[in-house]
């Protein structure tokens, strides 16, 4: 889990970014409901030169 600050923009449309900058690595975010089988997981990277 990494701190972050989320907005609702419009319906279903969230932007989220995270509160520190994020060091080089591997990241997924996890969307999910509780009880539900449905998770959607997008995936990435950051690489700071």
């Amino acid at each position: 889990m990494i701190p972050n600050f989320q907005r609702q923009l419009a319906d279903n449309l969230y932007k989220i970014w995270p509160k520190e900058p994020l060091p080089n690595g591997e990241y997924a975010i996890v969307e999910y409901t509780e009880g539900k089988v449905n998770m959607q997981v997008w995936d990435f990277g950051v690489k700071k030169k």
